[in-house]
């Protein structure tokens, strides 16, 4: 596609000009309507003819060397080239350009960024969303960028970083941050919603800025990311930001779940195997206290001899479940799946087989009826287990020759 635009270009065609532009157009306005199933060929596609487009600019603007030996003639249908690209640029929509600027690489950002002020104005907000601090003299040099007030010319970078990453990389262990240039980076950087920040870098400095300062000093945080395999939060981490945390993961030391009462925003919730929800109402408590509630992890050991309360409470918000069972799947739970969350698209139980479920083609029935006669787009149903002992091979073939019995022969099993 490059080479063939190029050759348009230099044999001056128009027509086949304005044709790749409305190609363009096109490709847009078709992943603009068919985002969920296109992304991916959209994505290699549109970036290329950007790219096309950004290397005869910098081309045109540019010249060979050999250019300053042609005729005036030559010269001046260059010039007419370069407009007619200039022009092309500029009629494409910017909501067009902005949506294909969401799924472009940074590398391409950044020479993109160059081309126009349209354009600078539309990469810039993509580029910046999210920085990576890779020494604490970058730190310094992003204040100082933003108190020049020759910056004011550009467009302030700050407003626009929505993630900050610092790891462990050399030149981030041996120097503190001070927590006035922290306060100022904070200040500059206002919209931050997400960080992730080993506990070493800037000697500590950082991490400890992030949940020891005043809490005058902070970002309004939506989730805590960990840096390194391994790397785990308190709950005292997740208490400074209680007010705009959205997701919670990676908890250590704590062995109950009450909390979540005090964290009405949150979308995803990852409880740690130190906690086990062992009853149905435990369950609910949580999905009653988390109205927002997308996503949930846990592990339960629940008595399957309980039965569901008749005053429960619909779950819209809930479409993921991922559960860990310390047994068998419980039947009281799948109940409840059934009938309280009405959205669910993707469950997965991850089983211990202790013995043979009785019940187990019952309830793997009970939920593959519930997820695929649902009106969601897609759904998926997913059980997990790992074998321990030759022996769990054989119950486990007795279960999987149960699923597909259910699926090709349904008639055989009501739930």
């Amino acid at each position: 596609m490059g080479r063939r635009f190029d050759f348009l270009i230099r044999e001056n065609h128009p027509k086949s000009i304005i044709s790749l532009k409305y190609d363009a157009v096109e490709m847009a306005k078709s992943y603009d309507l068919n985002s969920n199933k296109m992304i991916t060929e959209k994505n290699a596609k549109l970036p290329r003819i950007l790219k096309d487009m950004l290397d005869m600019l910098v081309q045109e603007q540019q010249g060979d060397a050999t250019r300053t030996h042609q005729t005036s003639h030559i010269s001046v249908v260059t010039q007419h080239k370069y407009l007619m690209i200039t022009t092309m640029i500029h009629h494409l929509p910017a909501d067009i350009l902005d949506h294909i600027f969401q799924h472009t690489e940074r590398i391409t950002l950044k020479e993109c960024r160059l081309v126009c002020v349209s354009w600078y104005l539309l990469t810039t907000p993509y580029l910046f969303r999210s920085i990576q601090i890779n020494s604490t003299s970058q730190i310094a040099e992003f204040i100082g960028f933003h108190e020049d007030p020759a910056s004011d010319q550009l467009v302030p970078s700050g407003k626009y970083v929505r993630r900050v990453t610092a790891g462990e990389g050399i030149g981030m262990a041996d120097t503190r941050v001070s927590l006035e240039n922290f306060e100022t980076f904070v200040k500059y950087c206002s919209k931050v919603t997400s960080v992730s920040i080993s506990l070493t870098a800037c000697e500590g400095s950082l991490h400890r800025y992030l949940f020891e300062v005043d809490d005058n000093i902070k970002w309004k945080l939506h989730r805590l990311d960990r840096n390194t395999e391994g790397q785990t939060f308190n709950l005292d981490h997740y208490y400074k930001y209680k007010d705009t945390i959205k997701v919670i993961r990676w908890l250590k030391d704590i062995q109950g779940f009450h909390f979540v009462a005090d964290f009405p925003l949150l979308e995803e919730l990852a409880l740690p195997s130190t906690v086990v929800i062992t009853n149905i109402q435990d369950f609910m408590f949580i999905c009653n206290k988390c109205p927002n509630l997308i996503e949930l992890d846990l592990y339960t050991n629940m008595n399957d001899h309980t039965s569901l309360m008749a005053n429960f409470v619909v779950c819209p918000s809930l479409k993921t479940l991922n559960v860990k069972c310390h047994s068998l799947i419980p039947k009281v739970l799948v109940n409840h799946i059934t009938t309280s969350l009405v959205n669910l698209s993707d469950i997965t139980f991850w089983i211990e087989i202790t013995s043979i479920q009785t019940n187990f083609g019952e309830i793997y029935k009970q939920l593959k009826d519930f997820l695929f006669t649902s009106q969601q787009k897609a759904v998926s149903l997913k059980l997990k287990t790992e074998t321990r002992h030759t022996i769990d091979n054989e119950k486990i073939y007795m279960m999987i020759d149960e699923c597909l019995n259910i699926v090709y022969h349904p008639s055989q099993l009501k739930a």
